[in-house]
Formats: structure tokens, C-alpha cells, sequence
């Protein structure tokens, strides 16, 4: 059910993911699979997914938050996990909730029928990316991330190695050679506006929306949205497990 996936965030479970081109799935349950993502019929507590975590803090050597726990990200079936995605933290030994709503943003026949330039969106089927299977405001935003750490640093981002060469070109993998570089030229790949640093105006006021960005991405004529809210109960587990939930 779940597939081991490179992400920004380092290596995730994935649930009901498309975003890559010929997205090759693995497993015992591969094929069961099928070529675009899972939908329920109905919504409500018992058609949800349940999953039980066993977190193990021995096992920690590096964490990018300092406590011990779970991140998950909610996004769109055919967006990959960027930034952009919504997160929510599990701790240990807590039952959470998380209910997802979903918002669905359409546009009718009169809106296709403008031009690019005059209603300022695209369609998925209007603009083709590298990478990823269907057009969206967020893979372009990631995809251009890539270009503009290629063309600053002359290597890529160890999540996306494989895709990258296949697509692409072969271009060496970012290491600690690196450091110095990535490290200096942050702002301008994990920005917003990728290819924009917003620190360099240091003691002027910035008006968003007046910068230049190096992706050209538009907004989606068409998208989902996922709004997340999540509530917890404690947890109430005796024995021997009771430290790994």
C-alpha cells in the first residue's frame, strides 16, 4: 500500500501518489495498482485510512525537528510532496485525527477559450513538465527549484537522482562538496519565488509580486485543495510496545 519515495524531506512513505512520469511501483501489492490514484465513495471516519506507527527513538541519528514523532504531508494525488504541501506533526503515544476537506476550483468553456496571456492560468494539458506527469503550479515551482540549483551549484538534489537522469540529463548528485554552495545560494532555490532572495533588499521595503522569477510558472486554471485539521487523544497502550507508539 505504501511506497518508499526521495522527498525534500528525506525518505517518506507514500500513499496514493502519481507525480512522477511512469511511476514504477514495488511490492507485494504491485500489482494491485492502478494507473491513477484511489477514490472513496464515501466520506466519514470508517472509509478513512488507519495506520499504526511504531517510532522508535533509539533509532534517531539526525532529526530536522527536535522531538520524536511522525511528519505527514497532504497534498494533491499528482503534486509532489514540495513544501507547499500541508504538514502535521504526530507525537508519540497520541491517537490523532486528521481530517482532510477537500476544495475543488473549476473554470467553464469561456475561460479555456482565452488566451494564456489574458486569463493568466494554465490547464494540465496546456504545458508539459520534465518530470512529472501532469502540469500544476507546484511541480513547476519544484521542477524549476532543480534547474535553478543545477545552474548554481552544478549538481542536483539526492531525491531525485534516478528521475532526473532519465529525463533530463545525468548530472552529479549534490554532496559535501557542496555544502558551501547550496548553503549560499538557499533563499534563491527554496524560496517562494524560486530564483529570488528576498534578504538581498536588506533595509527596503519589498512589494511581493514585483520580483522576477526565473520559472515563468503560471497559477492552475484548475486545482484541488486540501485543507487539514487534525485533533489527538492520548494514546492508552500497557507493555512492552507501549515506548514505540
Amino acid at each position: 500500500m505504501f511506497q518508499t519515495q526521495r522527498t525534500p524531506e528525506g525518505m517518506c512513505c507514500t500513499f496514493n501518489n502519481y507525480a512522477l512520469k511512469n511511476r514504477v511501483f514495488s511490492g507485494y501489492m504491485a500489482e494491485r495498482y492502478k494507473p491513477y490514484p484511489r477514490k472513496l465513495a464515501s466520506c466519514g471516519k470508517q472509509s478513512g485510512l488507519t495506520v499504526v506507527l511504531h517510532i522508535n527513538p533509539s533509532d534517531y541519528l539526525v532529526s530536522e525537528l527536535s522531538a520524536y514523532g511522525a511528519k505527514i504531508l497532504v497534498h494533491d494525488s499528482y503534486n509532489y510532496p514540495d513544501w507547499s504541501a500541508q504538514r502535521v506533526l504526530i507525537t508519540m503515544m497520541r491517537h490523532m485525527y486528521v481530517d482532510v476537506n477537500p476544495f475543488k476550483t473549476y473554470a467553464t468553456d469561456d475561460v479555456r477559450a482565452m488566451s494564456v496571456e489574458k486569463r493568466g492560468c494554465v490547464f494540465t494539458n496546456e504545458r508539459k513538465l520534465a518530470l512529472y506527469s501532469n502540469y500544476s503550479y507546484e511541480n513547476c515551482l519544484a521542477e524549476c527549484r532543480i534547474r535553478i540549483l543545477e545552474k548554481l551549484c552544478n549538481c542536483m538534489p539526492f531525491y531525485l537522482r534516478n528521475e532526473w537522469a532519465s529525463w533530463y540529463r545525468p548530472l552529479r548528485v549534490c554532496d559535501l562538496r557542496d555544502i558551501h554552495c547550496i548553503s549560499a545560494n538557499k533563499q534563491r532555490f527554496m524560496s517562494s519565488v524560486p530564483g529570488y532572495d528576498p534578504y538581498e533588499t536588506k533595509g527596503t521595503y519589498h512589494v511581493w509580486g514585483s520580483e522576477k522569477s526565473d520559472c515563468h510558472c503560471l497559477p492552475d486554471c484548475e486545482s484541488r485543495v486540501y485543507i487539514v485539521h487534525s485533533t489527538y487523544a492520548i494514546l492508552a497502550v500497557e507493555g512492552p510496545n507501549r515506548r514505540f507508539l
